[in-house]
C-alpha cells in the first residue's frame, strides 16, 4: 500500500514493531550465548590450573626425596660456609 493510504501507515508500523521485537530476541540470543561461552572458557582455563597443579604435585613427590637424600652429601666451598 502507498503510504498516502490510511492502512499503509498501520503496515508499517506493524512492520516496524516486528523488527524491533526479532532484533531484541537476537541480542539477547547473542549476549546468552557470550556468557556461555565465556563460563565453559572459565571452566576449561580452571580445569587446566587443577590438572597442572596435581601434576606438579606428583613431580614434587617423586624428586623430593631423592632431593633429601643428597643434602647431607653436599658440602659447601668455603667462601660461602
Amino acid at each position: 500500500m502507498p503510504a498516502g493510504e490510511p492502512g499503509g501507515a498501520n503496515l508499517n508500523g506493524m512492520i516496524a514493531l516486528s523488527v524491533a521485537i526479532i532484533a531484541t530476541f537476537i541480542a539477547l540470543c547473542n549476549v546468552k550465548a557470550g556468557n556461555i561461552k565465556q563460563s565453559m572458557s572459565q571452566a576449561q582455563a580452571k580445569s587446566v590450573r587443577q590438572t597442572t597443579k596435581t601434576e606438579l604435585d606428583g613431580v614434587e613427590c617423586m624428586v623430593l626425596p631423592y632431593v633429601r637424600a643428597l643434602l647431607p652429601r653436599l658440602t659447601l666451598p668455603d667462601r660461602l660456609a
